[in-house]
């Protein structure tokens, strides 16, 4: 029930009402597509017509679209006085405009709610006894409008008809929910970039700690090598002193050679500061492990 504690909350506010007029006056340009919309349309399973995609998304009965006519004007209007705007869906699964806030997208929808109904069976039904009487949904009269976003809470925050509060005495309120359903979004997605930001700087500290972390294995496996190979030169260089090649020349380019090797080898032949650099370049020396 949190959305609709959200709605509770936000009808305590005394706002400067918006009244509906009883007939339509110079209809806005989306009241007349909306108008044409339904004329082209038939009833769904809930006996509600509904808009197209390029409309106010609206579901009411037929006989409740005049009502909707006048609310959906005067509600386009007053928002566009205040300096609202409407877009189009961003993609074909949206069902109708956005409302455009402070540059921020709230989706919305203006509905009908339905009553469930037991089917009365025909005569002929009767006759048949694998005949069985089934839910129908009928329209209720009940308007309500939904701010089709989760925000901070769990369900989306809907205005409903009251015996006291129709929707129409609910305007104001419902395009200050709309305002400040824009506002929770806009942190929202703040808050998400700053915590996409994070995760990549938490990767790219990732990635360096293992260029480094690889970097030490190559400089371990090569000193490594280097030390057994400074092994094998001072090894044969004794025995050189004790058994004479049959070609010495070539023992002596052969040795080196090998010190040339050893030289490549091993990382710290240079000086620490050769040694340090590529350490150095990607920030203090940490392991993988030191990020978990």
């Amino acid at each position: 029930m949190r959305g609709n504690s959200w709605v509770s909350k936000l009808s305590l506010v005394d706002f400067e009402p918006a009244p509906v007029p009883k007939a339509l006056s110079s209809p806005h340009r989306l009241t007349l597509q909306l108008q044409k919309s339904f004329s082209l349309r038939r009833s769904d399973s809930y006996g509600r017509v509904g808009s197209s995609r390029d409309d106010i998304d609206v579901k009411v009965a037929p006989a409740s679209v005049p009502r909707a006519l006048l609310f959906v004007d005067t509600f386009v209007k007053t928002a566009e006085e205040r300096g609202f705007a409407f877009a189009l869906p961003e993609s074909e699964y949206e069902p109708g405009l956005s409302i455009v806030i402070k540059r921020q997208k709230v989706k919305f929808s203006v509905f009908e709610g339905s009553n469930r109904v037991m089917s009365t069976r025909s005569k002929g039904s009767l006759r048949s006894p694998s005949a069985q009487a089934h839910v129908e949904f009928r329209p209720s009269g009940r308007f309500a409008f939904k701010i089709r976003e989760y925000l901070s809470a769990r369900r989306e925050p809907t205005f409903f008809d009251r015996p006291e509060r129709p929707l129409e005495g609910q305007l104001s309120v419902i395009l200050h929910g709309l305002s400040t359903a824009a506002l929770d979004l806009r942190e929202k997605v703040e808050r998400q970039a700053k915590e996409r930001e994070a995760e990549e700087k938490l990767a790219d500290q990732h990635r360096l700690a293992e260029v480094q972390f690889r970097k030490l294995d190559e400089n371990l496996e090569n000193w490594t090598k280097a030390e057994m190979l400074r092994r094998l030169i001072a090894h044969i260089e004794r025995k050189m002193d004790s058994e004479t090649p049959a070609d010495p020349s070539y023992a002596y380019r052969w040795l080196h050679w090998a010190r040339t090797v050893v030289t490549s080898l091993d990382p710290t032949s240079g000086s620490l500061d050769d040694f340090f650099q590529h350490y150095r370049k990607f920030g203090p020396p940490k392991s993988p492990g030191d990020l978990e």
